[in-house]
């Protein structure tokens, strides 16, 4: 197997052993950055997403 493949295999694992996080460190990122819903964000190394549902379901333009 490849190592570029490895990760899309153990995907299901990660996500089990990795806690997800709270809306308060949300809000924090938000009223930090002062960010606006129009705001494009670019998240760099997304993984399985875990960081980017938020914004997402937000309705944030992201690039990942």
């Amino acid at each position: 197997m490849e190592n570029k493949n490895v990760f899309n295999d153990i995907i299901p694992d990660y996500e089990i052993a990795r806690p997800g996080y709270t809306t308060d460190l949300f809000t924090d990122i938000v009223e930090y950055s002062m960010i606006k819903n129009e705001a494009k964000i670019l998240e760099i190394g997304p993984g399985p997403g875990q960081a980017t549902e938020y914004f997402v379901k937000n309705r944030y333009s992201i690039t990942g």
